[in-house]
């Protein structure tokens, strides 16, 4: 961690630190499914469904409702990166930053992480005024 992508392994050894049991549903690529077991639980992936990632995104579910996070504050289309998650309820994005690839805004994953410190803390409300 650190001026370079976090990678899945950084990911998941910081995780089992940081969530209570069970709050904490790994991490995944885009198209892998992630069971909804009705408890509330986080689970971050990657924008791609295949090696080598791209951009680290995270999913709170809560009471059959669930929210995507993404760091850049983008809407899912169609058209962008974010097409796997098209028709998922987003954090707000009044506070979208450009796409970059420069090595200072390469925290997508920690930024992932942070979030689901906020929605293990205060739940969907939390989760939604980001």
């Amino acid at each position: 961690m650190g001026g370079r992508t976090t990678s899945t392994s950084e990911l998941e050894r910081k995780a089992s630190t940081l969530f209570r049991p069970r709050f904490f549903r790994g991490v995944h690529a885009a198209g892998e499914d992630v069971p909804d077991t009705g408890d509330a639980h986080c689970f971050i992936k990657n924008v791609m469904d295949r090696p080598p990632g791209l951009h680290w995104v995270c999913i709170y579910r809560e009471d059959g409702d669930e929210v995507l996070y993404d760091s850049f504050g983008r809407t899912p289309t169609s058209d962008n990166d974010l097409h796997f998650f098209v028709g998922m309820g987003t954090t707000e994005t009044d506070a979208e930053q450009p796409v970059s690839k420069a090595a200072e805004k390469q925290y997508c994953g920690q930024a992932c992480l942070a979030f689901g410190l906020v929605c293990q803390q205060y739940g969907m409300s939390g989760a939604r005024q980001i």
